[in-house]
C-alpha cells in the first residue's frame, strides 16, 4: 500500500521529487523509480496467491476435504465488500467518484459487484478498483484451479502452476500489442504474479513430506538472495521503463519491461518471507508493530488514498494548483499529512466496519 500511495502521490509531482543527479545511472534517478513503484500492486497479487490458495493446498496435500465453497465465499465477501461498499457510497456522496454524465442502474451495479472492467461502459468509481476486479476473479478462479488439480501429486501441481505463470506470461506480452475480447484482460495477466504466489503454497504446505533442502534451495530462499535479485531486476526494469520529466503514457518497450519484470521483481521480494528459515531482519521489520499495523489497515488506505490524493473526480495524476511549483520539502510534508489522513480514515474503517464483518463471517464458518 505504501507503495501505491508513494506512485500516486508523487507521479505528476516527478518534476519535484526526482531526487538524483544527472550523472548517476538512469535507473536510480526519481524519473526511473517513481513511475515504477505500482510494484506493489505485483507484491500484493504474488501474497494474494499465497494466502488465498495456501488453505486448498494444505487439504490436498494432507488429504483433507478442500475449504467448503459457502464458507470460502462468506469469508472473502466479508473480506472485500463491506469496506468497498462503504467507500464508494460515501466517496460518492461527497462527489469524490462518479458513474458517468447520468448514470443508470445498469452502469453503476458493475462498480456494485466488483466487475466494471468486464464491461466497456463502466465508467467512473474507484479508479484503483480494477486491482480488486482481479480478486474478485481470482477467488472464483481458485476453487476451479484446486478441482482440476484434484488428482494431481506434487509435481503435476507445480508443472501446472507453472504453466499458469508462463500463460500470464504471454497474456501480458501479448495484450502490449492486440485488443482482445474485454473480460480476457482481467484475470490472465495477473496470472503472471499471482499462479507464483499459488506455486509458493504448495512448496509451503509440502515441505514437511520432502528431505531437507539442499544447499541450492537455501541459497535460494535466503533473504539476501531474494532481496538482491529483487533489488536488481528492479533497478533494470527501471533503467528500460523510466518516462520522461513529465508524466506520460509508457511507451510499448517501456511497458513490456515493465510488465514482463514487475512480477519477478515481487516474487524475489515474497519468497524469502514465505519460504525463508529463522527470524531474519526482513521478517523482523515486516512484524514491527507500527508497520503490520499499517498493513492491518491498508486494504482501506488503498480504497481511499487515491480520493485525498485527487480531490476531484478526473483529476487523476494532475498536479493540484496550490502545489504546483512549490518545493521538494513542502510536497513531501504534504505527502505525510496525505498518508496521515489516509491511515486515519483507514483505521476508522478497520475498527468499525472491517474487524467487525471479519469476526461475523469467522463466527458463521469453523476456522
Amino acid at each position: 500500500m505504501l507503495s501505491v500511495f508513494a506512485y500516486h502521490f508523487a507521479l505528476p509531482r516527478i518534476v519535484v521529487l526526482a531526487l538524483g543527479s544527472q550523472h548517476l545511472p538512469l535507473a536510480v534517478r526519481g524519473y526511473a523509480i517513481i513511475p515504477n513503484l505500482d510494484t506493489g500492486v505485483e507484491i500484493f497479487f504474488v501474497l494474494s496467491g499465497y494466502l488465498i490458495y495456501r488453505p486448498f493446498a494444505a487439504a490436498h496435500f494432507s488429504g483433507a476435504p478442500r475449504p467448503a465453497m459457502r464458507d470460502y465465499a462468506i469469508r472473502r465477501t466479508a473480506r472485500i465488500f463491506p469496506a468497498y461498499w462503504t467507500a464508494v457510497l460515501l466517496l460518492w456522496l461527497l462527489h469524490e467518484i462518479t458513474f458517468g454524465d447520468h448514470p443508470a442502474v445498469l452502469d453503476v451495479l458493475p462498480h456494485v459487484v466488483l466487475l466494471q472492467t468486464y464491461f466497456s461502459n463502466a465508467r467512473g468509481g474507484i479508479p484503483q478498483a480494477w486491482t480488486l476486479v482481479v480478486e474478485v476473479s481470482f477467488y472464483a478462479f481458485v476453487p476451479i484451479a484446486a478441482w482440476a488439480l484434484t488428482r494431481t501429486r506434487l509435481r503435476g501441481h507445480v508443472i501446472a502452476l507453472c504453466g499458469l505463470t508462463a500463460f500470464g506470461f504471454l497474456a501480458r506480452w501479448y495484450l502490449l500489442d492486440h485488443v482482445v475480447w474485454r473480460p480476457l484482460t482481467v484475470l490472465p495477466p495477473a496470472l503472471a504474479a499471482l499462479a507464483p504466489g499459488m506455486l509458493l503454497a504448495v512448496i509451503d504446505v509440502t515441505r514437511a513430506q520432502r528431505p531437507q533442502p539442499g544447499r541450492a534451495a537455501r541459497i535460494v530462499t535466503s533473504v539476501p538472495f531474494g532481496v538482491i535479485t529483487a533489488i536488481v531486476v528492479f533497478l533494470i526494469m527501471t533503467s528500460h521503463a523510466a518516462t520522461s520529466t513529465v508524466f506520460s503514457i509508457r511507451t510499448r518497450s517501456q511497458d513490456s519491461w515493465h510488465d514482463l519484470l514487475a512480477p519477478i521483481v515481487a516474487a524475489a521480494f515474497v519468497i524469502p518471507i514465505v519460504l525463508g528459515v529463522g527470524r531474519s531482519r526482513l521478517r523482523a521489520a515486516i512484524a514491527w508493530r507500527p508497520l503490520a499495523w499499517v498493513g492491518v489497515v491498508s486494504y482501506a488506505a488503498y480504497l481511499w488514498h487515491d480520493a485525498l490524493i485527487y480531490p476531484q473526480p478526473g483529476d487523476h495524476f494532475s498536479v493540484p494548483k496550490s502545489l504546483d511549483g512549490d518545493g521538494r520539502i513542502v510536497v513531501l510534508a504534504v505527502g505525510a499529512l496525505f498518508l496521515a489522513a489516509t491511515l486515519v480514515i483507514a483505521a476508522a474503517s478497520w475498527y468499525a466496519i472491517e474487524r467487525p464483518a471479519l469476526r461475523w463471517a469467522h463466527r458463521h464458518t469453523p476456522r
